[in-house]
């Protein structure tokens, strides 16, 4: 996954728009499908806790809206499964701001 500042760089900032279309970013969406994975994955309460502190938190909404910008496409949808997967992970990890 490339950075998303040489994302931006190498991308036409109408472009994304045009692309993007209609969508709308739902933080509410992830947060429950987040929710959900990590209770059918049997994740324990305290990383649980630590999943809901960094979904409820103002960098979760900030780095959410630039890969949703940056990197969404209805048209590809695996691309976004990929950064929501990553940021899962890393948001069940101690320290998930510096991954």
């Amino acid at each position: 996954m490339k950075s998303i500042s040489s994302k931006s760089n190498n991308t036409d900032i109408y472009e994304g728009i045009k692309i993007l279309g209609n969508s709308i970013l739902s933080v509410a969406k992830i947060s429950d499908r987040f929710l959900q994975r990590a209770n059918k994955e049997n994740v324990s309460d305290q990383r649980v806790l630590k999943l809901l502190r960094y979904l409820l938190s103002f960098e979760c909404f900030q780095e959410l809206e630039s890969y949703h910008f940056w990197y969404y496409d209805p048209y590809n949808p695996e691309e976004w499964d990929k950064i929501l997967d990553h940021i899962y992970h890393r948001s069940l990890t101690e320290t998930h701001l510096m991954n």
